[in-house]
C-alpha cells in the first residue's frame, strides 16, 4: 500500500544516502521496520543541518514528531544503499508535515514511503510553539537551488 507520495527525485529538494548495515537487518534477512524509522530521524537531522539547523534547534524551538505513516514497499538488504528524498508537504502555523522516499539504489524500486506529522516545540516554556519563519525561509531557498 503507498501513500502516494510524488516519486519523482525533483519533488524532493534535499536528499541523503544511508548504507544498510549488517546490525540493521531482522534475522539477517532484511531491514525491519525500527530500522526503517531510525533512518528517517537519521535523515531528518542531515535534512536540518542542510537547512541551517544542526542542534534541530529553531529560534528556541525543537522539531517533535507527533504522527508517522510509513508504506513499506520493497525489501532492503545488506550492502542496499538508500537513496532518501525529503520535501515538506504542507504547514500551517502550528504544524507541518514532512514527506520522504527511500529508494534502493541498486535496485532501483522504492522501499519505504513516510509521512511525518511535525510540531515545533518550546523546551523552556513547556508548550507547543509556531512554525518558525526561519525553517520555512530555509527551507524556500533550499528548494531553490
Amino acid at each position: 500500500m503507498s501513500l502516494s507520495l510524488p516519486n519523482h527525485a525533483e519533488n524532493y529538494p534535499f536528499h541523503a544516502t544511508v548504507p544498510v548495515r549488517i546490525y540493521d537487518l531482522i534475522g539477517g534477512l532484511h531491514v525491519g521496520n525500527s530500522t526503517l524509522v531510525s533512518y528517517l530521524n537519521e535523515v531528518q537531522m542531515q535534512f536540518f543541518t542542510a537547512l541551517g539547523f544542526p542542534q534541530l534547534m529553531v529560534d528556541g524551538l525543537i522539531p517533535m514528531n507527533r504522527g508517522l505513516e510509513m508504506s513499506f514497499l520493497a525489501e532492503c538488504r545488506y550492502g542496499d544503499v538508500l537513496d532518501v528524498g525529503v520535501a515538506l508537504e504542507s504547514h500551517d502555523e502550528r504544524s507541518y508535515t514532512l514527506i520522504y522516499r527511500l529508494e534502493n539504489v541498486r535496485t532501483g524500486k522504492t522501499a519505504c514511503e513516510a509521512r511525518m506529522h511535525m510540531i515545533f516545540f518550546d523546551v523552556n516554556a513547556g508548550k507547543r510553539g509556531s512554525v518558525p519563519q526561519a525553517f520555512l525561509e530555509a527551507y524556500r531557498s533550499l528548494h531553490r537551488q
